[in-house]
């Protein structure tokens, strides 16, 4: 199995090496200073390999990264991209009232004693 990383821009798909990739997301400085303070697409190509050949597609998994002034990954607006995908999962998170959650987990440990 293989993988290759790309930047996706408007029009253009600009291959990344791995290596980079790495650095990127290990949160070394300057690892994409060409996109420094841009908001960018990365698509990751998951494939099989036949004779160290790409053969097959397996898997294409994209996601939208903003790089900071120093190269680096803005990590607050990574957190809130998760944020946000989590309550759209799980809309209970999204509730404003503090113990809503809480709530819910006791009223349904409660449940769960009292039917054993």
């Amino acid at each position: 199995m293989g993988y290759r990383v790309f930047i996706v821009e408007k029009d253009a798909v600009l291959p990344i090496s791995q290596k980079t990739f790495t650095a990127l997301y290990s949160g070394k400085i300057g690892a994409l200073p060409k996109f420094a303070g841009q908001t960018v697409q990365i698509a990751v190509v998951i494939y099989s390999l036949q004779q160290r050949k790409p053969e097959t597609i397996i898997q294409l998994d994209c996601c939208r990264i903003r790089i900071l002034d120093d190269g680096t990954i803005d990590e607050k607006y990574e957190h809130e991209g998760l944020h946000l995908a989590a309550n759209r999962m799980w809309p209970l998170e999204a509730n404003t009232e503090p113990n809503a959650a809480k709530e819910l987990f006791c009223n349904s440990a409660v449940a769960n004693s009292s039917s054993k």
